[in-house]
């Protein structure tokens, strides 16, 4: 399946890193080894400013030559940025309108009261990342010690989003990461990204493989299942990693 598809769109969070972690040396050169064959895209929860860092960066000097196969959808595909000209040139973006957002982030923060206890609180609970509003669950930059083993089956999360998710009607609230509710303005989410990118590209969804640990109904992975892309469910960045692997293995035989 994999060697017949033209463009390999991935999550990062728990897919090819941990939570808002940078991607590790391995998965680095193995990703990079991807974007000779085929484009590749990443499509996150996280801002631009991060998925620059943690996975742009990390980059191989072999898939720096090949940056322009390279497509990075932040914010659960809201916005869109492509290398061209030596830059990265942003092609949309779709703002949460100001007044929205102060009544996003009370109704975050009233929907976790009694849910679950914080010893601590890392940074920020509700990050305005203009294009979405980003709950975590111990602040934005919680240790991921603290953030792994709180919420692994989604079911916290899935249980603060039914208190509000009624009160928002024009947005949708997906979890991502290990302990995210990611805020988006409805239709706003990953299958709008991979929409655009199909259309930006000519590339038809028969031609598209999707890679993300969230796919289950309610996570932020979902919406590539609902275009009825082909989708791989992996576990964590090791899992995804041998999927490369395995790709690059059966391109090269």
């Amino acid at each position: 399946m994999l060697t017949t598809k033209d463009l390999f769109i991935f999550d990062v969070d728990d897919t090819l890193a941990r939570s808002k972690c940078e991607m590790e040396d391995e998965m680095s050169e193995v990703f990079s080894r991807l974007l000779p064959h085929a484009h590749v895209a990443i499509i996150s929860g996280g801002k631009w400013e991060i998925l620059k860092k943690n996975v742009i960066e990390r980059i191989t000097e072999e898939g720096k030559s090949h940056m322009h196969k390279l497509h990075v959808l932040p914010t659960c595909g809201a916005r869109y940025f492509k290398y061209e000209d030596n830059e990265w040139k942003e092609k949309h973006a779709y703002l949460i309108k100001e007044e929205d957002k102060s009544r996003i982030r009370e109704l975050l923060l009233l929907a976790s009261e009694g849910e679950y206890e914080r010893k601590e609180v890392f940074g920020e609970l509700v990050e305005d990342r203009k294009t979405m509003m980003s709950f975590s669950m111990f602040g934005q930059f919680a240790p991921i010690h603290i953030k792994e083993p709180a919420d692994r089956d989604h079911s916290l999360r899935r249980k603060m989003i039914a208190k509000i998710a009624h009160l928002l009607p024009d947005y949708e609230l997906r979890t991502g990461g290990a302990t995210t509710i990611d805020v988006t303005q409805k239709g706003m989410d990953k299958g709008f990204g991979i929409r655009a990118i199909s259309q930006a590209l000519n590339i038809p969804f028969e031609k598209i493989i999707f890679i993300g640990d969230a796919t289950h109904e309610g996570g932020n992975d979902y919406p590539a299942v609902a275009l009825g892309l082909d989708v791989i469910t992996v576990k964590n960045p090791q899992d995804t990693l041998k999927r490369i692997n395995t790709w690059l293995l059966n391109k090269n035989s």
